[in-house]
């Protein structure tokens, strides 16, 4: 079976070929800033994605402008789907590794579990919930016409 990544791969006989796989492992994630007019007066917003590419109640890393942004998609039980964005580093493991967070919440609030000490951050506001101090940057994440949209102005609420 082939997919849309492997089909161009494949050589006459039928069989991937390992040079071209190395070769799609180097080449980066294409990110397409927006004009003005393509969103509705949205002047920094960066297509990311499309939503089909996000995995359900999963987290991926996207590199938006040499910042990596941490994009969780979230499904509930009544198929209702939220995205949200948020910076990658986690502050106390000092690593970017918040997209390999479990994913729950505290209270009704969605957040995410850093994968190194466990501490419980807000998906809306950013706030850790074991530590006042800390936060993760929140950025703006809209979805339109199945395209995956990040703004990289900070809106954390996070008040320290």
């Amino acid at each position: 079976m082939t997919n849309a990544l492997t089909k161009h791969q494949q050589n006459e006989s039928g069989t991937i070929d390992p040079d071209s796989i190395t070769s799609i492992a180097k080449t980066p994630l294409c990110i397409s800033q927006i004009s003005t007019n393509e969103m509705e007066g949205e002047q920094s917003m960066q297509r990311v994605c499309e939503l089909s590419d996000l995995a359900p109640n999963s987290g991926v890393c996207a590199l938006i402008n040499d910042v990596q942004v941490a994009i969780f998609q979230l499904v509930d039980s009544k198929s209702q789907t939220s995205v949200y964005a948020l910076s990658n580093w986690d502050p106390i493991g000092k690593a970017n590794v918040m997209y390999r967070g479990l994913i729950g919440s505290i209270s009704d609030e969605p957040v995410i579990c850093s994968p190194l000490y466990k501490q419980h951050y807000s998906l809306v506001t950013g706030r850790c919930f074991e530590s006042e101090e800390m936060h993760l940057s929140v950025y703006r994440c809209v979805v339109e016409n199945q395209h995956v949209f990040v703004d990289l102005a900070d809106l954390a609420t996070f008040a320290a």
